[in-house]
């Protein structure tokens, strides 16, 4: 009898320590909820949680990435302004990519229609009629232009001078067909005028003239005439005076005929245009042959100094990128230690933690991203006016794949830099939120 009151008076005991012990967890647990809710709640109020509408269908774990991202507002900026920086770069060095390649296709394919230049002495009486009737009869030629190139100073009213090639042609309208002279302004494609000069728009700003001002052309001779200009065009590559030989007679510059522009048949193979170029220059009567394809890969080869620059910009960012995110992120989880502990201790596994922690970075590295398009832009902007050439006009032009890609880079350095951060978080230790509760 006394061994069963004995054995019940253990069991009841047993139970009640049971009890205790359960609602000792259950105040630990409470506790804990506490700590972490009193962490997100000391950041008070954020402008989201007075969107009632938009607060109330944000799941807990976007509430708590909100109310953290403004709960470290020095963070925030610190990760917002290097991610900025990080995009901007890229963007930056594609700008000067896309910029430079960009000379040989605005200029050859929106400027320069012919295919080839063919130069001759002008003082060999039977040169122009021998090469005229050539031109005609060969069938590699599509068509071809007279006219007359020759070196020439431009003087603005300051006194500033520009060595600079003047083009003469016979007939404007047929002009048109080798040289497409669009106005720096409207955009519209003009003829040669009988009254003023066609100036191209680099010299134009190096000279600082405008249409409608005075010049003074010197020639070889250094005869000065003085003339108007009657409009500036665009031109990427090169500095060039075009008017017609008409006016060129009527400013009494000898202007006689020395050159063909040359358009080749449009069906020729590369082997037929070479064929032809050789042919020409081994005519006794030509002193020079220019291939305009010949220009443009040579142009374009020389460019292959920008990829490498694109590239150290590239990694440039890269490094930005990771110190930048991979400080401050251990700055963070040094920080935020206990509650980062704490919430692992009430059930989150290690991928919701990441989750947890790596939300906020990715929203601030979206946030950097966006700014740095057109900041990087803005830079690119910058370098282009500061780049000073006497014969090429750059003009700031990015591919709005070059945008993607910066854009892209960028998210893949964030996502790269978080990985690293993981390894931390994943070592944290549960038992720093107990001894956080003691």
């Amino acid at each position: 009898m006394k061994q069963l009151i004995r054995q019940r008076i253990e069991d009841s005991i047993a139970v009640k320590k049971d009890l205790l012990l359960d609602e000792e967890l259950l105040q630990t647990v409470a506790r804990l909820a506490e700590t972490v809710m009193s962490v997100i709640s000391s950041g008070g109020r954020i402008l989201l949680e007075r969107i009632t509408p938009l607060w109330n269908r944000m799941k807990f774990l976007s509430k708590v990435t909100a109310r953290n991202l403004f709960r470290y507002k020095k963070r925030m900026f610190m990760t917002i302004f290097g991610i900025t920086g990080c995009t901007a770069l890229i963007v930056t060095g594609f700008a000067l990519k896309n910029s430079a390649l960009g000379l040989v296709s605005s200029q050859y394919d929106t400027v320069t229609m012919y295919d080839m230049i063919a130069v001759f002495d002008a003082d060999n009486n039977s040169a122009y009629d021998e090469l005229t009737k050539m031109m005609r009869e060969e069938t590699q030629i599509k068509s071809s232009i007279p006219v007359t190139i020759e070196g020439v100073t431009i003087i603005n009213e300051s006194g500033d001078n520009l060595g600079i090639q003047m083009i003469l042609a016979q007939d404007a309208n047929e002009f048109s067909n080798y040289v497409n002279l669009i106005n720096d302004d409207s955009g519209k494609v003009l003829l040669l005028a009988d009254d003023g000069i066609t100036l191209t728009e680099n010299a134009a700003k190096i000279l600082n003239v405008k249409a409608g001002d005075r010049v003074i052309l010197k020639n070889s001779d250094n005869e000065e005439k003085e003339t108007a200009v009657y409009a500036v065009v665009h031109n990427y590559l090169g500095n060039y005076i075009y008017t017609t030989k008409t006016y060129g007679n009527a400013l009494g510059l000898d202007a006689k005929i020395n050159a063909f522009f040359i358009n080749t048949a449009e069906k020729i193979s590369e082997e037929d245009r070479a064929e032809l170029r050789q042919s020409l220059i081994n005519n006794k009567n030509l002193l020079s042959v220019t291939n305009v394809d010949s220009i443009r890969r040579d142009f374009t080869e020389s460019m292959a100094i920008v990829d490498m620059v694109v590239y150290i910009l590239i990694a440039m960012a890269a490094c930005l990128a990771f110190v930048v995110l991979y400080t401050l992120a251990n700055i963070n989880i040094s920080e935020r230690r206990r509650e980062l502990a704490t919430i692992k201790v009430l059930g989150f596994y290690d991928r919701e933690t990441f989750r947890y922690v790596n939300h906020e970075t990715v929203i601030l590295a979206v946030t950097g991203i966006l700014l740095g398009l057109p900041a990087g832009r803005g830079i690119g902007e910058f370098i282009v006016s500061t780049i000073k050439m006497p014969s090429i006009s750059i003009h700031i032009d990015i591919l709005p794949i070059s945008y993607l890609t910066a854009a892209i880079l960028t998210l893949a350095f964030t996502l790269i830099t978080n990985i690293f951060s993981n390894r931390v978080l994943k070592k944290l230790n549960m038992i720093e939120s107990l001894k956080s509760v003691e």
